[in-house]
Order: structure tokens, then C-alpha cells, then sequence
């Protein structure tokens, strides 16, 4: 039944979001094992497409990295098969935080890249703050950490103020990591604390 394997994605999505990265990782691979209608798109977006992403983060939550890598890449075929450029730009973006976890950090930059150049960018501003936390991170890591604090510190105020909590601890993470090796120990733990401080308010970031 096709949209039975629609129902198991998308319970497995579910599992993904609440902690459950077993059970996730069993109802996805049943999932996409299946056939799931390839225009079946809930909402905007291909189900198939987005299981793969779903899947990639939960192969590294899980501790494989290869594997999430590998399945990441498999999405980025899915979405440019489909020629949609709202699933390839998700695509991208959502990849994008997978490589960068696995240490691919090649592949990280291509997907940023290839999502800032996308015609159809600048009719998403949803995404950018997401972006540009994650080009932010990049830079961190590769060195250039001055440009990358202040990237990512933009992006941190952006993702709170538009209420976009998916990402916003991890940026907040990676800002608070870039200052630590500044030197700026203090204003790195005050940036960790108002984010403790925000979660036991209820602000849904984790």
C-alpha cells in the first residue's frame, strides 16, 4: 500500500523529533523500502525526499557517519531528479547540516554554495538565518573564526526572532564555541546560560 509507506515515513519523521532514533531509523528504511508515490508531496515537499534527509540525521544521531553521508547524498539525487526548487533548495540546506556534522566539509560549502546561487534563494528568506549559521560554522572550523562568530551571532539573533527553534540550539552552540576559543570564555558561558535559560521557559528549543 503506497500510502501506508507514506503513513511509516512520516511516523518515522515523528520518532526522529521526539528522541526516538531507533525506532526512527526501523519505520524510515521500511518506509522508503516501499513504494512511496514520488508526487506525493506533504506539504510543498516530496515524502521520499524528505524521509532521506530525516534518515541522514538520524544515521549520525546513531553513529554512522558513513551511512549518513551516503543517504544524504541519495536525497540530493531524489531532489534533483524531481526539479522542484523548493525540494532542491531543502535539500541543500538540510544537507548541508549533515555533512558538516560528519566533518565533510567540502561537501558542506558545495551544497551552501549551490543553495545562495539558487535563482529561487531570495524567495526564501526562511532559510537564510539557517544558512547562514551553517556557513558560519563552516568558517569557524576551517579557521576563518572572527568572520564566523559574526556570521553565525546574526543568524542566532534572525532564528530567534522568527521563532525557528530546529536550529537555533545548535547555532547557539556553535557561537558559543567560536567565542570560547577567542579567549571570550565569559560572554561564551552567558551565551550558553540565556539558552538554558530560554529552554526552562518553555521556548520548545532543545
Amino acid at each position: 500500500q503506497p500510502y501506508g509507506a507514506v503513513g511509516v515515513c512520516l511516523l518515522g519523521g515523528s520518532l526522529h523529533f521526539t528522541g526516538h532514533q531507533e525506532a526512527a531509523r526501523k519505520h524510515l528504511e521500511r518506509g522508503l523500502s516501499s513504494h512511496v508515490p514520488p508526487d506525493l508531496r506533504l506539504p510543498g515537499l516530496d515524502t521520499r525526499l524528505r524521509a532521506l534527509v530525516t534518515l541522514s540525521r538520524v544515521m549520525w544521531i546513531s553513529g554512522c557517519p558513513d551511512r549518513a553521508i551516503a543517504t544524504a547524498r541519495d536525497a540530493l539525487n531524489v531532489a534533483e531528479k524531481s526539479n522542484r526548487p523548493l525540494s532542491v533548495c531543502f535539500s541543500f540546506i538540510y544537507t548541508a547540516a549533515v555533512f558538516l556534522w560528519c566533518g565533510d566539509n567540502r561537501a558542506a560549502r558545495q551544497v551552501l554554495e549551490k543553495l545562495m546561487a539558487h535563482p529561487n534563494w531570495h524567495a526564501l528568506p526562511s532559510m537564510h538565518a539557517t544558512a547562514f549559521a551553517l556557513l558560519g560554522a563552516l568558517q569557524i572550523r576551517e579557521g576563518e573564526v572572527d568572520r564566523g562568530i559574526g556570521l553565525v551571532r546574526s543568524a542566532v539573533a534572525s532564528l530567534r526572532s522568527d521563532r525557528q527553534n530546529l536550529y537555533l540550539a545548535a547555532a547557539v552552540g556553535t557561537l558559543a564555541k567560536g567565542l570560547a576559543a577567542r579567549g571570550h570564555v565569559e560572554e561564551a558561558l552567558s551565551v550558553v546560560e540565556g539558552a538554558l535559560a530560554e529552554a526552562g521557559e518553555g521556548s520548545e528549543m532543545s
